[in-house]
């Protein structure tokens, strides 16, 4: 019996082109599949294929849902104008390439910039790369992995600090992130003084100082292993909702026979 082989390329869910040649490469699976029924038949369940073909789609529309709402949060400032795209797009690629450095998925990570954007003094450097903002998001992984508590609730008060830094300190301090007298009264002086960028960075430079790198170290290689698995699945799933999409509209009765309910909404 010959043996035929099909090629699927595992590209970034983020890269037009590369999602493109994964559709056509999956365009071909499915003609091959239908070619080969007997033979697939034989090895695959229809409904283990419906079921991951489900998941895959599942996964896909919530790392858009996840985009969607990172952009209209940074539209919703109202701060980078024609630069919304370009900044919602580097945001992105930042969240997707902590996933497996912090072993986090990168939805998560995508969430605590949207939390990070609402404080606009520390927004204004979301298309900065390296800048306060990026400090900052990894700085809330840092303190999560090290306090043992929420990404979100340590973004939310660093958020804080460094949007008002000589109120938002104390939340810090008392979260236990200390602080000198001498670093205190410093900070005081650069807000007083219209300094504020000034002040963002001691804070910063401090958190990182107590804090830095531990969620990347305390990373499980398990968990970065699950992520890279489901990153190619989010890659497929990306790439099959438009001929789902379709499917759905066409074959209303048949799609709900296949797939749970809850990946149609």
């Amino acid at each position: 019996m010959s043996r035929s082989s099909i090629d699927i390329p595992v590209v970034s869910k983020f890269d037009p082109t590369g999602i493109k040649q994964a559709q056509s490469a999956l365009g071909g699976f499915g003609k091959a599949v239908a070619g080969f029924g007997a033979i697939v038949a034989g090895a695959f369940a229809v409904r283990a294929i419906g079921n991951f073909a489900a998941e895959t789609i599942r996964m896909g529309q919530e790392v858009l849902q996840s985009n969607a709402v990172l952009r209209q949060v940074a539209k919703t400032t109202g701060q980078f104008g024609g630069e919304l795209d370009a900044v919602t797009g580097r945001l992105i690629k930042f969240a997707d390439a902590q996933e497996l450095r912090l072993g986090v998925d990168a939805e998560v990570v995508k969430s605590v910039q949207a939390q990070l954007l609402s404080f606009k003094a520390l927004g204004a450097s979301a298309g900065e790369a390296g800048g306060s903002f990026d400090r900052a998001t990894k700085a809330a992984f840092d303190m999560a992995m090290v306090l043992k508590r929420d990404a979100s609730g340590q973004a939310i008060a660093l958020g804080k600090a460094l949007e008002d830094p000589i109120r938002g300190i104390t939340a810090l301090r008392k979260g236990g992130t200390t602080f000198t007298e001498q670093q205190q009264e410093q900070i005081r002086t650069l807000v007083e003084s219209n300094r504020l960028l000034d002040a963002q960075a001691l804070i910063l430079t401090e958190v990182e100082s107590q804090y830095g790198g531990a969620a990347e170290a305390g990373a499980l290689y398990s968990d970065r292993f699950r992520l890279g698995l489901e990153q190619i699945k989010e890659t497929i799933g990306i790439s099959l909702l438009p001929s789902f999409q379709n499917f759905v509209e066409l074959f209303p009765d048949q799609c709900c026979a296949t797939f749970d309910q809850s990946f149609l909404r």
